[in-house]
């Protein structure tokens, strides 16, 4: 699905050598931020490394506050009345 007026990014794939990546390695953090890909580190034309963005994945929700919250009673046989207003 293409969205109009809207150019999809292409994911950066950057080889640089292991000097270059020293010299501009704050530039280059700042461009894989911005898009989406990965930057081959070399030495003398070998791959030495690979960087990429870190995954942020969402917590899960069941478990959260495991340890962190005390049930006191009974909260599902409940037999008080709750005034409404």
């Amino acid at each position: 699905m293409m969205v109009m007026g809207k150019q999809a990014k292409r994911p950066l794939s950057l080889t640089v050598p292991v000097s270059e990546f020293k010299a501009r390695c704050l530039e280059l953090f700042s461009t894989l931020l911005e898009q989406d890909g990965e930057i081959i580190v070399t030495r003398r034309g070998q791959p030495i490394a690979r960087i990429t963005p870190r995954i942020r994945r969402p917590r899960p929700i069941g478990g959260a506050f495991k340890g962190r919250i005390k049930i006191v009673g009974d909260i599902i046989n409940c037999h008080e009345e709750w005034e409404t207003m």
